[in-house]
């Protein structure tokens, strides 16, 4: 029964809630396209006749039957009058019209406590009696069925303020069957008051009730409460989901008022209100008013246009201790203050003859100085470059003609002329001087010395080199061994062709045309270069020939059917791996796909589940997966244990911490926000919320408390060591384009922030971290052309030690429906496989233009973004995304119960409707200036405008993306837009922002509308963080695979050798005194892969150990050659555009002079090398053309060494790479060339360029035509020798070799069959952290015996 409200004096319905709404103004009436009452039409009448509310009520009072009734209700409210339900029908609730906002049909649920200004027009009938009535505003709400076990349904009164005046009775109106128009309203608030019930009725019969319990246990309870009841089960459906979180928190302001109204305290004890409450109370108090710095850090940003606003902080000894150990643990540098090179002597004694391992310096010209400088304002001139000779051949006046590459200053990098600590520090980059003109030995203005691999700021020497620059990525890698010499040359190790090739089973795309096509691999030719493949065709494409029972369900985009079709490309049509993996049917119909097989393709990632038939075109379910299948593997199975511990800064809604956790590489244990529904959207979707640190409060507090060690919330903080990734996404105002006002205090220090990511990273040293933020952050400003933030960024962390990379990640190339660009900076601690770019899987929009992150000092753009050939040509479309959500018209049509989310940010006024309701919606994509050109818009409407231009109320083409997801969209928004809804007349709704960022329908976002849609719009795209997440995960498992698969080996500790000054055997040495005069014979090498390398020159050169091995065994193969140079020079043009890895890399301009010419070519000296061969196979026991570095099983033996001691030999530019041996006599007068036997291998991998090659001018060309020597391309007389079977690659099988024995070739490959498992302790020299690579460190001392017993092994 009703009971009355004590302000009123009126019984309202039992237990019931009343809401106070005060008395309604004057109204004023405009009429539009949307939902209004009917009354508004001035044509339309009633049936029943209209009267006023005061004379109806004294109609049907005396048409009533009034019961007796008690003085005292149920919940002790006394009163005299009598009550009086009177029911309502056929009726509308609307809003009061106001100047910018006509009164519109609008549920009960638009009131709140404070109370909304609603009117009801409706009939109102007891028995026969019945009568119209219109305009009364109404007072309260009431709710009848709280606490009733057997009936799932609830009643809703109102009261109207005249009805509440009512001297003798309690007047109610018992709201029934509404009008037609009014219908959707009506239904949606009986849901949300039937939610209102089972809600209240769930936290009576339960306690310490949380918003986690909504997700399932809410639906068990109200299963077992109403057991198979039909209206439990239609009301459920309407929702469709069991998890109410979402619903529940959107109408938790309609909840409280329930449960304030029903006056139990018990249930104001849950957490539930606590969890979803919109203040910030409980945030940690704000004490730094500027951004804090490490001290390194400061050092490199103090000089920004933003430095006024950080402040530097020194850590406490104990951060200090700790951060040691982590450094240690690294393999990072720990030693803060570099000498300054500016007090150290350099090398610069002249000298005219070189050996490989000379770091040398040129003096650039002029013209050189122009181009690399011609993007600096003000820029030093470079005095020198510098240079490491990786060859030497040489001409016949004396002189040698040097193949150097290129070492990089730091202002020659992505770190451009921004402050580098490191002042010594170059940069190793993978651009050689083999394809510009000649560098000869006469330009070289001097000699430097280098230390390599160093891990220490700190180096006597006047330079030290770390890491390599890769010019095509503009990115900074962990120098290896490899890098040592260029792939440009046609010879390359056997390892780098099988990086190359697929084994059988292998999911790879072949180009056809303009997208990519999955196949399987089933047989590699390497010889030929070609590849047999079996054909998997597109589910999607074949379903339209099948019947609709095969399949009912909704297909893929990334479904494969297996086929019989078998096809041969070439392995230049090959571009990268795919990842196919089986489910059944059953799967596929109920949708149990693992991530990331369920994202229709992203991260290359397809399912199998069909074939087919035998018939050709019938399709088959297939019940296990193809033997011949290797399938994708299966990215949930990595144990937490080994995830790694993840810190979030500046975390927001936590979608670029969802996406890397998904691909099951990293866990998010930390999280630091100063937004207080941020920080509680967080804890609402997490698995165990416990387990979360979250702190609530600025980033700047969190390292004050973190480097001081002092704060009451250290049980918040994350321990150094503790954290292995650290990602967030800075302030983007300070950077973006849309901010009107970058030098604003706001803005600076919002731009301050980005050095908040280098600080973590200077303090907690994880081993991955991702920054994100606009791509507008590296383009420079007008007038601040030095203020190249994202360089010091960079050059911050590469100072670090750590691999960066950058690169810009559009949400459209990952399946979201959204025109959104950002900028990832990546970095990787040393020794860690850096991440590779994710790989498009999405095609361009139309119109689509290359962008890039920002230029060099040469004019050359870096961290490009091209077209690219993608296995969907298509991207997803706005449509295909956003078209399941329901027609809500204007935006007005309240709730949305199915999708609660599915909600305005504000409501538009009458004339922004308006505007948007003129603007056409064919053709698709036009805004209001289109429909202002053709006069389909009223003057009235954009007269006084200033915001009507093309971009303005600008329509979303269906097929096309949507604008950017900002913070506030609105529909006269002319900078991010469009958002213009493509067929209904508003804005886009949240729930489509949400979709269009990716965020799950099941997670909850806690704050009002405007809180959400902040939230929304400053998050990362979650496409994006997925795909960055996959390929941590490749990166992870790839580490964690090379840990597992690592052979037992003897590793050379360098720090431990006896430098002792040996005269090691070099060809070098006594070559700078004698130039050979003669022209002997000449040398054809080819390679066991087809691709020629001839040397035209006396060459000394250091070739990898499986080239001498392949060329060895292949002596008898070789491939005869033209006797001039420009006939060579063709043959390894051909080879390198055979091979990707000999090609000139994209981007590299060519001279267009031809490279100086030798007019004689002289000969290899093979006595002194087969002599040293064999001697070094007496000493050292083992076969010159095992490769140093292969890996050695259990099963292999560690070859025993006799008594000579072993010496590290160290060059003199201190490279420490060859190892050497102290030999017991010398084998000829004329010692030989250590380069042709400790070679440094060949880099397995391409490189190309996008940087302008430092190329040689006129001025060497006119040095080496004014000898004389040089103007022929060759010489008559010189001749090709073709080699002798068995005869070993680079010696003449002549007398001269004494008793050197001449291996045969049948023995050459049985060595070399064992060998190819073997790595020799003499040799192989790692500069890898050893607590990461599990080696065993063994001193190499005087009468070592090295054994290793024969053990099985499961791997060959």
């Amino acid at each position: 029964m009703p009971h009355v409200s004590a302000e009123s004096g009126m019984k309202p319905p039992s237990r019931s809630p009343v809401v106070v709404i005060p008395k309604s103004s004057s109204i004023a009436l405009f009429t539009d396209e949307g939902h209004f009452p009917r009354h508004y039409d001035k044509a339309w009448r009633h049936d029943v006749r209209r009267v006023s509310e005061a004379e109806a009520i004294k109609s049907l009072k005396a048409a009533s039957i009034v019961q007796p009734h008690d003085a005292q209700d149920e919940d002790g409210h006394r009163s005299g009058r009598k009550p009086l339900y009177i029911d309502a029908t056929d009726y509308e609730i609307y809003t009061k019209p106001e100047t910018n906002f006509i009164g519109e049909l609008h549920s009960l649920d638009f009131m709140d406590v404070a109370g909304k200004k609603l009117f009801f027009n409706g009939v109102l009938s007891m028995g026969s009696t019945r009568h119209y009535v219109q305009g009364i505003p109404i007072k309260s709400y009431s709710i009848e069925g709280y606490g009733v076990d057997d009936d799932p349904n609830v009643t809703v009164y109102i009261v109207s303020h005249d009805a509440s005046n009512d001297r003798t009775h309690d007047v109610w109106y018992r709201l029934g069957a509404p009008s037609r128009p009014y219908t959707g309203f009506h239904d949606a608030f009986q849901w949300i008051a039937t939610l209102g019930k089972h809600t209240m009725d769930y936290l009576e019969d339960n306690e310490c009730v949380a918003l986690t319990d909504f997700r399932e246990r809410f639906h068990r309870w109200l299963q077992q409460r109403f057991p198979d009841h039909l209206d439990v089960n239609k009301w459920r459906e309407a929702y469709g989901s069991t998890d109410f979180r979402k619903i529940l928190h959107a109408y938790i302001p309609y909840l409280w008022s329930e449960a304030m109204c029903l006056q139990d305290d018990s249930l104001f004890k849950h957490p539930l209100w606590k969890q979803c409450e919109r203040t910030d109370g409980n945030m940690i108090q704000l004490e730094c008013e500027k951004t804090v710095a490490t001290p390194h850090v400061y050092e490199c940003f103090k000089n920004r246009y933003f430095a006024g606003q950080i402040m530097e902080m020194q850590p406490s000894s104990a951060v200090l201790e700790a951060r040691e150990n982590r450094l240690r643990t690294l393999g990072l540098p720990s030693k803060r203050h570099p000498i300054s090179s500016a007090n150290l002597p350099h090398a610069s004694q002249q000298r005219t003859t070189f050996e490989i391992g000379d770091v040398v310096c040129i003096a650039p010209d002029e013209f050189e100085n122009q181009m690399w400088r011609k993007k600096a304002k003000d820029a030093t001139t470079v005095h020198e470059w510098i240079g490491y000779v990786q060859r030497i051949t040489f001409l016949a006046d004396g002189r040698q003609r040097l193949y150097v590459i290129w070492l990089y200053r730091p202002e020659d990098t992505t770190i451009s002329t921004t402050h580098y600590p490191v002042t010594k520090e170059l940069f190793m980059s993978d651009n050689c001087n083999c394809q510009e003109h000649t560098l000869l030995s006469s330009e070289v203005t001097r000699r430097c010395t280098v230390e390599w691999f160093s891990r220490s700021y700190d180096t006597h020497k006047e330079f030290l080199v770390r890491q390599r620059f890769e010019t095509e990525t503009s990115s900074f890698i962990t120098m290896k061994e490899t890098d040592f010499r260029c792939t440009c040359q046609g010879s390359r190790p056997r390892y780098a062709l099988a990086k190359r090739t697929y084994c059988s089973g292998d999911t790879v795309y072949v180009r056809e045309k303009d997208v990519l096509e999955p196949v399987v691999v089933e047989e590699v030719n390497t010889r030929e270069k070609q590849v047999k493949i079996r054909r998997l065709e597109r589910l999607c494409k074949l379903a339209p020939k099948t019947t609709h029972e095969t399949f009912p369900r909704k297909i893929a985009a990334n479904e494969l059917v297996w086929t019989d079709k078998f096809d041969c490309v070439t392995l230049s049509k090959i571009e990268g791996r795919c990842y196919v993996r089986f489910y059944t049917r059953e799967d596929m119909a109920t949708s149990r796909i693992r991530f990331p097989y369920d994202q229709g393709g992203t991260g290359h990632c397809w399912t199998l589940s069909t074939r087919v038939g035998s018939d050709g075109y019938t399709l088959e379910n297939l019940s296990t997966a193809p033997q011949q299948l290797r399938q994708g593997p299966d990215y949930a199975t990595m144990d937490s244990s080994k995830k790694l511990p993840g810190l979030s800064l500046f975390s927001g809604l936590g979608n670029l911490d969802k996406g890397l956790e998904a691909g099951g590489a990293v866990h998010f244990h930390t999280s630091v926000d100063m937004n207080g529904r941020a920080i509680q959207t967080l804890r609402a979707n997490a698995e165990d919320p416990d387990k979360l640190k979250l702190w609530f409060g600025s980033v700047d507090d969190y390292l004050h408390a973190l480097l001081s060690g002092d704060s009451p919330h250290m049980n918040l903080i994350a321990k150094i060591g503790a954290v292995g990734v650290i990602v967030g996404g800075s302030p983007c105002p300070g950077f973006s384009k849309l901010q009107q006002d970058w030098l604003s205090e706001q803005s600076l220090r919002n731009a301050a922030h980005v050095t908040t990511f280098a600080s973590f990273v200077d303090v907690y040293r994880p081993e991955y971290g991702f920054l994100e933020n606009v791509v507008n952050m590296g383009v420079t400003r007008k007038g601040f052309e030095e203020e190249l933030v994202l360089s010091q960024l960079i050059g911050c962390l590469v100072s670090m030690g750590y691999q960066v990379q950058q690169f810009i990640m559009s949400s459209w190339h990952y399946g979201s429906p959204q025109h959104r660009n950002r900028l990832i900076l990546s970095i990787a601690a040393p020794g860690r496989t850096p991440l590779a770019p994710p790989r498009a899987t999405h095609g361009d929009p139309e119109g689509f233009k290359s962008k890039s992150v920002g230029r060099l000092l040469n004019g050359e753009r870096f961290g490009v973004q091209d077209a690219q050939i993608t296995p969907f040509p298509q991207h997803v479309n706005p449509g295909e995304k956003l078209g399941h959500l329901p027609n809500i018209g204007c935006g007005i049509r309240h709730p949305c119960i199915s999708s609660p989310d599915h909600v305005l940010r504000c409501r538009p006024n009458i004339r922004e409707r308006r505007c948007i309701a003129h603007v056409p919606t064919d053709p698709p994509g036009v805004g209001i200036e289109y429909a202002v050109k053709r006069g389909l818009v009223p003057k009235y409407l954009y007269e006084t405008r200033s915001e009507i231009s093309s971009k303005s109320y600008r329509r979303i083409d269906k097929n096309g993306l949507i604008g950017t997801i900002v913070t506030a969209p609105s529909p006269h928004d002319s900078r991010a837009g469009p958002f213009v809804h493509w067929e209904q007349n508003r804005c886009i709704t949240l729930e489509e922002a949400r979709l269009a960022q990716d965020i799950p329908a099941e997670e909850v976002l806690i704050g009002n509308v405007g809180d959400q849609y902040k939230m929304v719009g400053n998050a990362v795209d979650r496409r994006v963080s997925k795909a960055l997440g996959l390929e941590l995960r490749r990166a992870v498992d790839h580490d964690a695979h090379t840990v597992k698969n690592h052979s037992v080996s003897v590793v050379i500790n360098v720090r431990k050798q006896n430098r002792i000054d040996t005269a090691r055997p070099s060809t070098e040495c006594q070559s700078h005194k004698m130039v050979p005069s003669e022209v002997k014979e000449e040398v054809d090498i080819s390679d066991e892969s087809d691709d020629s390398h001839t040397i035209s020159e006396t060459e000394t050169v250091a070739p990898s150990r499986s080239d001498s091995r392949r060329n060895t065994l292949n002596a008898s193969r070789s491939k005869s050659s033209s006797n001039t140079t420009q006939d060579i020079d063709e043959d390894e043009d051909e080879d390198e555009d055979d091979d990707a890895s000999g090609a000139v890399p994209r981007g590299r301009r060519r001279n267009a002079h031809p490279p100086i010419s030798n007019s004689v070519t002289t000969s290899r000296k093979p006595t002194q090398n087969t002599e040293l061969e064999a001697q070094l196979k007496r000493e050292f026991g083992f076969d010159l053309r095992v490769k140093p570095g292969w890996d050695v099983g259990e099963d292999d033996v560690i070859p025993e060494f006799n008594d000579t001691p072993a010496t590290l030999a160290v060059s003199r530019n201190g490279f420490p790479g060859h190892l050497t041996k102290a030999l017991s006599a010398s084998p000829s007068s004329q010692p030989a060339s250590d380069q042709s036997i400790f070679a440094i291998p060949e880099s397995p991998e391409s490189t190309a360029s996008v940087m302008p090659v430092r190329r040689k001018r006129s001025r060497a060309q006119s040095e080496a035509v004014s000898d004389g020597s040089l103007s022929n391309r060759s010489k008559p007389g010189s001749k090709r020798r073709r080699r002798e079977p068995g005869e070993p690659t680079g010696f003449n099988n002549d007398a001269s070799i004494g008793s050197t024995k001449v291996r045969s070739s049948s023995e050459l490959e049985s060595q070399d069959d064992a060998s190819r498992k073997t790595r020799h302790s003499g040799l192989g020299v790692e500069f890898i952290p050893h607590t990461w690579h599990k080696s065993v460190e063994k001193d190499i001392k005087a009468n070592p015996k090295v054994i290793k017993k024969p053990k099985p092994r499961s791997h060959a």
